[in-house]
């Protein structure tokens, strides 16, 4: 038996461990996959639910911000209806009061009652 005889044997010993190992390795692999994948299962049949309720609540997020912007546009067309109207009577009472001298004549003999009275209180002080 000569040196390569032996170093032949050390070498065919050494693939023998390094296939034991390899076949040791791959079954902790495979059971640790094994065990990835019933998490991966349990938490898809955890999630599933959530994603139901989330998919639930969206929805009725949804029905509530088209029920509020309709509200928004009701409420602003009654704020239009009332400016509207406010300012069809604003414009109706400065229409009528160019239309009537006698208002712009007591509006003139008030003012001058005022200053009058006004003068003659400054006068006595």
């Amino acid at each position: 038996m000569g040196i390569i005889d032996i170093l032949l044997i050390i070498l065919i010993l050494v693939a023998i461990a390094l296939g034991i190992y390899m076949i040791i390795s791959l079954k902790k692999f495979n059971s640790a996959l094994s065990n990835l994948e019933g998490a991966v299962n349990d938490f898809r049949t955890k999630i599933n639910p959530v994603l139901d309720n989330l998919h639930e609540v969206t929805e009725k997020a949804n029905n509530v911000v088209s029920i509020a912007e309709q509200e928004v546009k009701v409420l602003g067309s009654s704020i239009e209806d009332v400016r509207k109207t406010i300012s069809m009577l604003s414009l109706k009472n400065i229409k009528s009061k160019a239309a009537n001298p006698v208002i712009d004549l007591i509006d003139n003999l008030s003012a001058i009652s005022k200053g009058v009275a006004a003068f003659w209180h400054r006068l006595k002080s």
